[in-house]
């Protein structure tokens, strides 16, 4: 169904040698790469772009068509269907999530403690075996892949000194005592750069580490907080703009941001989004090279490549506002994108298509419903490939 995940049957791979299809779409510097003949949902553009209210009545009445990636076109409209935010996961057993000692209500961490250890310290102290997936776990979960990391016997948290995060850090305090159980402490960062929270438990440091991943450029969402309710991915995505996120009212532009050097997380981030009606484009950064570090660059220099997430829009700007409570005034000069959004999903726009050839291997999904999302567009399962 439209919107909702779907069980992947098969991933076939084969080695190809021919002429491959680029395609690139508004908003978004990647390019989807694909063989001739695979289908791609899409639909055909109005003759003129008129006002926004005609667009949207003149879209609305147009069925998505398949066409093969060879026959598509500069203006063709490229279908991303709206996820559905909201599930019916309100409960997770942690006793599933890792080997461990358990009973009926909680985990005991004995086999976790080393030789000779003390066993009775707060390291291994006993956690609940169900925890609830609500607002006050997806704030620490989106507190946590900003500005967390995993130590060898706990999580930590840094911050900065303003009145903001001074907020943010009874915020984690209480989400940690809450969901978990567990004390926290407050302590100075080290060369005066902030404030650290730290949560001393060896159960927390294996879980944070398989469920967000160690690391900036690995951080991830993991898949039950996907199943979530509503009001638990709400709390996560405001602790992740509340972390790493940015909002800039300036004279002329109002757009707000999230960068992160994670792919994997930038490309989950843009599809939670999307499934809240906030359209954002998505655009890689590449690395600059060693001998440019320290000079002047449009980006700046970055040692990592990033991925930056850009929501410019008014409906976009508003709907965002809404998620995250935190206010921001579009101002008149704010545009509506030509990235509607219909019934059939998100009509983005295909702004390139180039021919090149190719030899090497390539990739196709079989779903259970027979297509799937590629990361901005919609294809169908093909016996031909797809460049993953």
């Amino acid at each position: 169904k439209e919107g909702e995940f779907s069980l992947v049957l098969r991933r076939t791979q084969r080695h190809y040698s021919g002429p491959i299809v680029g395609i690139k779409l508004l908003g978004y510097s990647r390019i989807l790469r694909f063989t001739p003949d695979h289908p791609i949902l899409v639909v055909l553009p109005p003759p003129r772009w008129r006002s926004r209210s005609d667009n949207q009545i003149w879209l609305e009445k147009q069925e998505p068509i398949w066409k093969s990636a060879q026959d598509i076109s500069k203006g063709d409209l490229l279908v991303l269907p709206q996820p559905r935010i909201g599930g019916e996961l309100k409960q997770l057993d942690l006793a599933q999530q890792m080997e461990i000692d358990y009973d009926e209500n909680w985990l005991y961490p004995t086999q976790l403690a080393r030789r000779g250890g003390h066993r009775h310290s707060s390291l291994y102290k006993q956690i609940p075996r169900f925890i609830e997936l609500d607002a006050s776990l997806g704030e620490l979960a989106g507190y946590f892949i900003a500005e967390g990391d995993v130590e060898k016997a706990g999580i930590r948290f840094s911050f900065g000194k303003t009145l903001f995060e001074a907020s943010y850090c009874n915020n984690v305090r209480e989400a940690i005592a809450q969901c978990f159980g567990l004390s926290s402490r407050i302590s100075p960062a080290p060369h005066g750069s902030g404030v650290q929270v730290r949560s001393n438990s060896v159960i927390l440091s294996r879980l944070f580490e398989r469920w967000f991943g160690r690391g900036a450029e690995n951080k991830k969402i993991p898949p039950f907080l996907l199943q979530a309710p509503q009001e638990c991915i709400t709390g996560l995505v405001r602790a992740l703009f509340n972390g790493d996120g940015s909002f800039h009212q300036g004279k002329r532009h109002v757009y707000a941001k999230y960068d992160t050097c994670s792919k994997t997380l930038a490309y989950q981030l843009s599809y939670i989004l999307q499934g809240f009606g906030v359209d954002n484009c998505l655009n890689y950064i590449k690395v600059y090279p060693p001998e440019n570090y320290g000079k002047v660059k449009p980006f700046g220099s970055r040692r990592r490549p990033q991925y930056s997430l850009r929501i410019w829009n008014r409906d976009a700007l508003e709907k965002l506002s809404q998620v995250t409570g935190r206010g921001i005034t579009p101002r008149a000069k704010l545009y509506y994108a030509r990235r509607p959004l219909t019934s059939h999903g998100r009509m983005v726009p295909v702004s390139q298509v180039r021919r090149e050839a190719f030899e090497g291997e390539v990739y196709n999904l079989e779903t259970a419903n027979h297509s799937y999302i590629d990361g901005i567009g919609t294809v169908h399962n093909s016996n031909d490939g797809v460049l993953l």
